[in-house]
């Protein structure tokens, strides 16, 4: 009993460990911050191998095997585990042949949740100042009238998802 139950102390620590890792998908610049327009502390290439540290909305914080911390894009870096069906060869062309045949990856992306758990959901707060930045962006509809009237724009309707184009009343 002591060996399985050390052994599987050693499964879960070793996964731990594993699940950790990832790999850079492009050449991306690593940034100091959790931001797009953060300090550069330095360079990824595809392929380099980093460890995670964190994860922030849809962004990661990574460890380079010199030590060197710093933030990428989660769409910059694969979380999955080497050997898993979805990172083989095999799958990628499975993909391009879906893509082909219909138009779609087959994929869903859910940007806001890859790489949490399902307890760090339970427990997300808003940032409010984050969002009082944001809607101090929020211009009026004359603001937009005006806007659109000083460079060669006009309004145009827009069905819905799921109208035809004649149900949307287009001009």
């Amino acid at each position: 009993m002591k060996r399985w139950m050390a052994g599987l102390w050693l499964v879960v620590v070793a996964w731990g460990a594993y699940a950790s890792n990832a790999t850079v998908l492009r050449d991306v610049n690593l940034l100091a911050d959790h931001y797009g327009d953060a300090a550069t502390v330095g360079q990824l290439k595809a392929h380099d191998r980093v460890q995670v540290l964190n994860n922030l909305g849809a962004w990661v914080q990574v460890k380079l095997p010199d030590n060197t911390q710093g933030w990428v894009h989660m769409f910059d870096v694969d979380c999955t585990p080497p050997g898993n069906p979805t990172h083989s060869t095999l799958g990628g062309l499975s993909s391009l042949a879906h893509l082909l045949g219909t138009g779609s990856t087959g994929t869903t992306v859910s940007t806001g949740v890859k790489g949490l758990s399902e307890e760090q959901l339970k427990l997300a707060q808003p940032d409010w100042q984050a969002w009082n930045v944001l809607t101090s962006y929020t211009a009026t509809p004359e603001q937009a009238r005006h806007y659109a009237a000083q460079v060669p724009l006009k309004a145009e309707k827009v069905p819905y998802v799921g109208e035809s184009s004649t149900q949307g009343g287009g001009s």
